[in-house]
């Protein structure tokens, strides 16, 4: 099966193959039925902890034999004016890198996908994405456009088949136009936003002050040095899910298509895709990485400039808010980011869709604080997200609010043994929200 986002090692590759023909040989030969999990656990190279693998994660290979997708990949220009077909959520945010797996089976949503696949290049497979919490668009509402990567059909015998889909967000928009009808106008004219941050200050004019503007002044409009801290800032929060050496932050395989990463960090971590500093893929991948509400990253996805965005992101971290993840409607303390575990290549947040084709965005920790969540039911594995590993319900242990899921490993090799996927947007953090800080800062307008 294609890769969607991440590549992995080849020596991965090879184990990961070696593994499923391991597989059909057991199947032929005993005549049991096999499942992928059993054959993974039992018949890999070794004996020794298999820890949990992200890049499989990102896959969604729960959908099944997605098929690639065959159209132009080439982006819009800024201020470019179009009509595009529209899906709208009221829990998600997507922002530009970020994987979208769909499950379609209501008539509306399948009929945007059909026009999105019907269309002319460089329209074809391209859909608009928006967040509203109240599913209504209003002129100005700021979203972001989705490149369909993957798709597979389930004839079931009913109208409208089931569609499972795989996107991934590639470029800002503002509605230009929001029709009347909303529910039955499929398409609605957008406006391509430009996302280029503010040249770098040249280092002679930065070090002999020869500019317009004083080195002071200028800081706060540099993109670039407002992206070094952002990362550093992450890092302190998160720990575990990005590796520092000289600058550089590991982070999901989308950043490889648009930066190179140095030889001498590849070579550090293999596998590993390595971030030099550029400030829009920073930014993005911060905002969607940041264990805020999708209210807040709406914001952030507004900003006007990478630099506002950054400059939010840091009052944000900087505010210690994210430090401590609360439950929304009780406000009890239910885990720290400090515990964050990276779950796909993109981070240790991500989207993944249900059986009933509900899209859920979820941040991983690999504890939370005892006693904040009970669980409902026996742990299951069918269709679980992470291979390997079975699912059980967590609410709030104080006010029963569903939280996310328990994951726990079906084999003593898995690591770790358990971790949490908390939904983002049942979750708060300290009063101070990243809209309030940036303005206190005096970082947004």
């Amino acid at each position: 099966m294609a890769h969607l986002i991440v590549r992995l090692p080849e020596e991965e590759q090879d184990l990961l193959e070696a593994s499923e023909n391991s597989s059909e040989d057991t199947e032929v030969s005993t005549g049991t039925n096999t499942t992928d999990d059993d054959f993974w656990l039992e018949n890999g190279a070794g004996t020794g902890v298999v820890p949990l693998d992200p890049s499989l994660a990102g896959l969604h290979t729960y959908l099944g034999d997605c098929e690639d997708l065959t159209f132009s990949d080439s982006t819009l220009e800024d201020g470019h004016t179009c009509k595009l077909p529209v899906l709208i959520f009221p829990d998600i945010v997507l922002m530009p890198g970020c994987t979208l797996p769909l499950l379609v089976s209501n008539s509306r949503a399948h009929w945007v996908v059909e026009q999105a696949l019907a269309a002319p290049a460089p329209y074809a497979c391209l859909i608009a994405v928006v967040f509203s919490q109240q599913r209504r668009m209003a002129r100005g509402q700021i979203g972001c456009t989705a490149h369909l990567r993957k798709l597979q059909r389930e004839d079931n015998g009913i109208w409208p088949s089931t569609l499972k889909v795989i996107a991934e967000g590639s470029q800002r928009f503002q509605v230009v136009e929001a029709p009347r009808t909303q529910q039955t106008d499929l398409k609605w004219e957008v406006r391509v936003l430009a996302d280029r941050p503010t040249p770098r200050l040249p280092r002679a004019v930065a070090r002999d002050g020869a500019g317009f503007w004083a080195p002071w002044a200028w800081r706060a409009c540099d993109a670039w040095a407002l992206a070094d801290t952002a990362r550093r800032l992450f890092a302190d929060v998160a720990p575990e899910v990005t590796v520092l050496q000289g600058g550089p932050v590991a982070v999901g395989d989308w950043l490889a298509r648009n930066l190179a990463a140095g030889p001498a960090a590849r070579q550090r971590f293999p596998g590993v895709t390595v971030l030099q500093g550029d400030p829009v893929a920073v930014g993005y991948w911060l905002a969607r990485n940041l264990a805020a509400g999708p209210a807040a990253r709406q914001r952030l996805l507004e900003a006007p400039t990478p630099a506002h965005r950054l400059r939010a992101i840091i009052a944000h971290l900087r505010a210690g808010a994210g430090e401590r993840l609360l439950c929304r409607d009780c406000q009890r303390e239910i885990g720290r980011t400090r515990d964050s575990l990276r779950i796909t290549d993109e981070g240790p947040a991500g989207m993944f869709v249900n059986n009933t084709g509900y899209v859920h965005d979820l941040v991983a920790l690999r504890q939370i604080r005892p006693g904040s969540v009970s669980l409902q039911g026996r742990p299951t594995a069918e269709y679980s997200w992470f291979r390997g590993y079975a699912w059980t319900i967590a609410v709030c242990s104080h006010c029963g609010a569903h939280l996310g899921w328990q994951f726990t490993s079906r084999s003593e090799r898995l690591s770790p043994a358990s971790f949490y996927g908390l939904r983002r947007n049942t979750l708060s953090t300290r009063p101070v929200t990243i809209r309030n800080a940036a303005l206190d800062a005096g970082m947004l307008d």
